[in-house]
């Protein structure tokens, strides 16, 4: 199925969770995730379910000043 990962399209196997997406992008670390403008804490990413069509935005978190 496509969604728009980070505002380009992206296939994804169906009924993929944002955790496994995590997963298998390869991403690891602190991560700030949204679908659809929601922010999801990281202790739901498990419980999110993709659809097709779905927005998600995946940002690293960075320290710095």
């Amino acid at each position: 199925m496509e969604i728009i990962l980070n505002g380009q399209p992206s296939q994804t196997p169906e009924g993929e969770s944002l955790a496994d997406l995590i997963k298998r992008l390869g991403l690891e670390g602190p991560l700030a995730s949204m679908v659809n403008g929601e922010i999801i804490h990281r202790d739901k990413v498990d419980a999110v379910r993709l659809n097709p069509g779905d927005q998600v935005e995946l940002f690293r978190m960075m320290g710095g000043g």
